[in-house]
């Protein structure tokens, strides 16, 4: 990795890039862990005055190296600072509690605004309701939440949300694992999200169709293992069913196979929708399907051109390109066996 970026910055010496630009694209997304706390301080200078705190799993986007250095200067939503670099998992190593979770609260049949950056001024990007569901990211020194609502980041601010601190109730990853293992082995029904009815796995596939490797990875990071299941017709890659964890009881999504590239062992992947439309993150699994959770994205525009998002924020094709190297260089995740119509689970 290290030789490939020497090269990017030769590169962009070439074509008359400053390397201090270069440096401040291509470091990739880190999730914050506070370790013994559930949130961290953005400072204005290493060491120097708080902008805010932000929640663990929030994801900086670091413009320079965390591996380097006692601080790392990243950017969150529309604040750039400094947040010491042991509060970043930037190597996936660790694993990062889920995000915090809140609740709107306004006036029934009234709205809160979601603004694009943390101020009365800014834009309005939608209307929330009263009770309407965000991941919280953290809070700015002038009290506005940084949240994530759908794919959606912007700000609200603080006295409309109320924050949840009630734990989810644990789940046994072990016993959970075990039920989606014998879904697998075609012991048990699943709940087909997609025709939305009971069925065995086995009752999916068709004369020339079977399932054959399988990877376990975190989809949607909530520390309980998900079974990808690649889905082969005529010998070919056909698509993916993905075995989820619902509430007690496995559940089968069905993906095309452009939809889930490049798994990584995080548990984050690829996708594409064509050569120009594409991005990076996870999936949110649920009984009626599955929604993306997007990391960064790049698509084409009416006038022919290219626009790039990472974290909800408009950046340059630089910028995106860096993310992506680092998100195309985490390890992948691991597939195992072949032929799964005898229900052998490997």
């Amino acid at each position: 990795m290290k030789r490939f970026l020497a090269f990017l910055a030769a590169a962009c010496m070439l074509l008359g890039l400053a390397p201090k630009a270069l440096a401040e694209e291509c470091y990739g997304l880190a999730p914050i862990y506070g370790i013994s706390a559930d949130r961290v301080h953005l400072r204005e200078t290493p060491g120097g005055d708080s902008l805010g705190l932000y929640f663990n799993g929030a994801q900086a986007l670091c413009l320079t190296d965390p591996a380097r250095s006692e601080w790392t200067r990243v950017r969150l939503g529309a604040e750039e600072g400094y947040i010491r670099s042991r509060y970043l998992a930037a190597d996936g190593g660790a694993a990062v509690p889920s995000l915090k979770k809140g609740a709107v609260q306004c006036m029934e049949n009234s709205w809160v605004n979601l603004r694009a950056a943390p101020s009365r001024d800014a834009e309005a990007l939608l209307r929330l309701k009263a009770g309407d569901t965000l991941n919280v990211l953290g809070e700015t020194s002038g009290h506005w939440y940084w949240v994530r609502y759908g794919n959606t980041f912007g700000y609200v601010m603080a006295n409309y949300v109320i924050l949840s601190d009630a734990p989810e109730k644990a789940v046994d990853g072990g016993l959970a694992l075990a039920l989606l293992r014998r879904a697998m082995a075609d012991e048990v029904r699943v709940w087909l999200a997609d025709s939305q009815q009971y069925a065995r796995l086995s009752e999916l596939l068709e004369a020339d169709e079977i399932f054959g490797r399988y990877a376990l990875a975190d989809l949607d990071g909530d520390s309980l293992t998900e079974i990808v299941l690649e889905w082969m017709k005529n010998g070919e890659g056909y698509g993916y069913v993905v075995l989820d964890w619902q509430d007690g009881q496995a559940v089968a999504i069905q993906m095309v196979y452009r939809a889930l590239l490049m798994l990584k062992g995080d548990g984050t992947f690829s996708w594409s929708s064509g050569a120009a439309d594409n991005g990076f993150g996870r999936m949110l699994p649920g009984w009626y399907g599955y929604a993306l959770q997007v990391d960064g994205f790049m698509e084409s525009d009416e006038s022919g051109g290219m626009s790039y998002t990472v974290n909800g924020q408009k950046v340059e094709k630089s910028v995106y390109d860096g993310v992506l190297v680092h998100q195309n260089a985490k390890p992948d995740a691991i597939w195992y066996g072949g032929d799964r119509t005898e229900g052998s689970i490997g």
